[in-house]
């Protein structure tokens, strides 16, 4: 019955709604929104999270031991699931190897995008999580491109790869933020959170309108791929949410914790890594990578897997 509750909220979720239409008007009327604007807004949300995580993590005090276990865990899930996904694909689909390598890498990256909707999400359920999470999210970037180039038995690892990770720009807003967010005291971040409030919650809907659009574009590539290949997509977050949820029942996090790590865990990054993988793999096919995580992972958690995640965590730490 509880995790029944918890999932009702689904359908008064705006950004489930506003994800929905875009995904309608793309597919009905074809209608598109200019890139740099879709980019400005990604910039702006993600300096919100940076800030909103700085001044959390400062004024709670949250450093100690458990946060390092809880660290670690992030990185090391982020280093393994491209193993364990890389097996999946190879043993399921007829992907190549090098393709293989490079989609599993987006699997072991998260998507900043679903972890911002994520948190508003649960501050609609009136649920927090810590503040390191936004520093977690940062640093789960970078592992799973490490383990791409070893699935692909690349010779040595691609320095200049792992470089347009760290000088991407959406980590570098977001670092910058987070930092920004530690320094401010709490009434110039009364002033500021006065300020980004109402803009955070129109540019979502609006940016997750934007997202619908894009994800509609991508139809005629996912006619091609194969039942397995399209069921991946689905079951990997699946799995990697639920080794999550059990690191969380082990070491009691809360609720709120508890859900936004089974979210970076089962997000697919297709911001940072693909940009990496174009530099670090060439060989490695677009086509396959991008409208699977475009296509069939970031709606799923959009629509149905953070409700669900959120219900599980509601469940099994309450």
């Amino acid at each position: 019955m509880n995790l029944l509750r918890a999932i009702q909220p689904l359908v008064l979720m705006p950004t489930m709604w506003s994800f929905l239409s875009g995904i309608a008007c793309g597919l009905i009327f074809g209608i598109s929104i200019p890139e740099k604007i879709n980019k400005i807004m990604a910039y702006l949300l993600i300096a919100i999270i940076g800030l909103k995580g700085g001044h959390t993590i400062v004024c709670d005090a949250q450093l100690s031991w458990d946060v390092f276990f809880i660290m670690t865990f992030g990185l090391f899930m982020s280093f393994t699931i491209p193993f364990a996904a890389y097996g999946f694909l190879r043993i399921t689909t007829s992907l190549d190897n090098i393709t293989a390598a490079a989609l599993s890498a987006h699997y072991g990256s998260v998507s900043i995008v679903t972890f911002v909707a994520a948190s508003d999400f649960l501050r609609m359920q009136s649920v927090c999580y810590p503040g390191y999470f936004v520093a977690l999210m940062a640093l789960m970037e970078f592992p799973a491109l490490i383990s791409a180039f070893l699935l692909a038995r690349a010779d040595k690892i691609n320095i200049v790869a792992l470089s347009s990770i760290a000088s991407h720009k959406t980590l570098a807003i977001l670092l910058l933020s987070f930092v920004f967010g530690m320094v401010l005291n709490d009434q110039l971040h009364a002033i500021v959170q006065t300020v980004y409030a109402p803009i955070f919650k129109v540019t979502l809907l609006l940016f997750l309108f934007g997202m619908g659009l894009v994800v509609a574009r991508q139809k005629s590539s996912l006619k091609d791929f194969s039942l397995p290949l399209l069921s991946f997509g689905i079951y990997m977050p699946l799995i990697c949410a639920a080794c999550a949820l059990i690191f969380s029942m082990i070491t009691h996090l809360p609720v709120g914790a508890g859900t936004m790590l089974m979210v970076l865990c089962a997000s697919a990054s297709y911001i940072a890594i693909p940009a990496a993988v174009r530099v670090s793999l060439p060989q490695a096919r677009a086509s396959i990578y991008l409208p699977m995580v475009l296509g069939v992972t970031f709606p799923f958690n959009i629509i149905f897997g953070i409700p669900f995640y959120y219900a599980c965590a509601n469940f099994f730490l309450r």
